[in-house]
């Protein structure tokens, strides 16, 4: 029994020997041919062509892939002056490994997503184009892909120019990028930057984060973090036909196709945020919590400005005049649209300074595009219209400024009921206004339920007509205006 024992084992041996001299010999050459062709060939579609050519190392039982740091030659065509790439290390999937084997028409699908590298880490590169130094310290990509039909193309025919299928990726994150501009001696420098979740079609999140440009040593603007959310990705007959778009034609036209990249139903970016923006203007740095653009396919649109911090000392140095206002002012501002059906479409507008009030605008109005809108808002239809005013010490701040002397809500009051008591409509509006000066709160004014006009049509309206479209209402706030002007002046 022993001898036939030996001699399994001895054919096992022999086998798992074979394996590993096939891997070794014939597989493990052949991975490394197709991989290192693709590279190189891949380099060169995108104009940067290694000084010589790069050759890939390939470890079939680790499935590492490594790369030696090579140099890219100049390229007139792109602007590529010099470049230099430093050492990358790839961990493939067994899959990946066997579409760039012989083994490949056995266990490589025909069809869906092949993943071909679980991590990749360049360990970064310089470059320098057209006068400007671009660098990079680390590139990281997890779980790279590409469709099953073109990766097989793509091997058949590596050398084909111009036909290199868009990637599919998990995660790709830069840290530590440095543009240097030497006209001006200005640079742009940000990092980490990440993408996540891209596919041929679509780009789910790009997020870039500490983004800095200084001028001659000095910081110009800085924001903590850029996030864009849904980016569409262009195939390449979609880039050209919208690049002869936008240099043929009219300005009108040119104009059309700019609104529907940003607010089409296809745009470009569904979301966008800017946070942690500082600004230096004239040496004096302007601050900004955020600013958000958000599209919905043509169906409804946000701009946000938020936190946007004014100086009130400067703005009392420009107009030379003391001013009872914080010295710190918080903006905000949104502007927002939203399609209601074919023809009409709600807009919203708010403007606020946080220490000093808000202004909250609602309507609905008869557009079928928004071009030319301000002009638009003067003549079309009009209806559910809502506007309301909330003070926050603006009107006691004003009362001071104004009449120093006779700051109370006794003084205004009196002028209220003098000026405006001559019809029921103009005596009832001074009651109204005269609860909100007593306690400044809320002013709402709104259309009647059902009314439809234009803004020009409202202009033209006697003062005892236009009850007869809107109503005035008022919640009165919670503290006396007198109280608000006397805690103003102690401070």
């Amino acid at each position: 029994m022993k001898h036939p024992q030996r001699f399994f084992l001895l054919c096992v041996v022999l086998l798992v020997a074979v394996f590993l001299a096939g891997v070794q010999f014939w597989i493990k050459p052949a991975i490394e041919g197709e991989v290192t062709v693709l590279i190189n060939e891949s380099l060169k579609a995108q104009g940067l062509t290694p000084t010589s050519p790069v050759q890939a190392t390939v470890s079939p039982f680790t499935r590492k892939l490594l790369l030696p740091a090579f140099d890219l030659a100049p390229n007139p065509a792109t602007g590529l002056q010099k470049g230099h790439v430093k050492p990358s290390e790839t961990i493939m999937t067994y899959q990946g490994l066997l579409a760039f084997s012989p083994l490949r028409e056995l266990f490589t699908p025909k069809s869906g997503n092949i993943t071909f590298v679980q991590q990749s880490l360049c360990q970064g590169l310089t470059m320098e184009v057209n006068g400007a130094s671009v660098s990079l310290e680390t590139l990281t990509a997890r779980e790279v892909g590409l469709d099953a039909e073109k990766f097989r193309e793509l091997l058949a025919d590596p050398h084909a120019k111009g036909k290199y299928p868009k990637l599919s990726l998990q995660l790709l994150r830069m840290d530590r990028c440095a543009i240097k501009v030497q006209a001006g001696d200005v640079t742009l420098a940000m990092g980490p930057m990440t993408f996540e979740k891209m596919s041929p079609q679509r780009l789910d999140h790009l997020i870039i984060e500490n983004i800095e440009g200084l001028e001659q040593g000095h910081k110009k603007f800085h924001s903590s973090r850029l996030v864009q959310d849904n980016i569409r990705i262009f195939t390449e007959e979609e880039t050209l036909a919208l690049v002869a778009k936008l240099t043929m034609g009219s300005d009108e036209a040119r104009a059309e196709e700019l609104l529907k990249l940003f607010i089409g139903d296809q745009p470009l970016v569904e979301k966008t945020s800017l946070q942690g923006l500082t600004l230096d203007v004239d040496g004096s740095p302007v601050n900004l919590k955020e600013i958000t653009f958000s599209t919905k396919a043509g169906k409804e649109e946000r701009f946000t400005v938020t936190g946007l911090v004014l100086a009130g000392k400067t703005i009392e140095e420009q107009l030379k005049e003391k001013l009872p206002i914080p010295a710190l002012l918080h903006l905000n501002l949104s502007l927002g649209e939203r399609k209601e059906s074919e023809k009409t479409r709600k807009l919203s507008a708010s403007l606020g300074i946080d220490e000093l009030f808000s202004l909250d605008l609602e309507l609905s109005a008869d557009l079928d595009t928004l071009e030319n809108l301000f002009d638009k808002l003067l003549t079309c239809p009009l209806h559910n219209v809502n506007l309301t005013y909330t003070d926050k010490s603006l009107l006691a701040r004003a009362t001071l400024y104004a009449a120093p002397q006779m700051a109370n809500k006794e003084f205004l009051v009196a002028q209220i009921t003098n000026n405006l008591n001559g019809s029921p409509f103009e005596r009832d509006l001074a009651a109204k206004l005269c609860s909100f000066v007593e306690k400044p709160g809320l002013v709402n004014i709104a259309s009647l339920p059902g009314k439809t006009f234009t803004a020009t049509e409202l202009t033209q309206l006697q003062d005892t007509d236009l009850g007869k479209f809107l109503q005035l209402t008022v919640t009165q706030g919670s503290e006396d205006l007198n109280q608000s002007i006397l805690r103003l002046k102690s401070e």
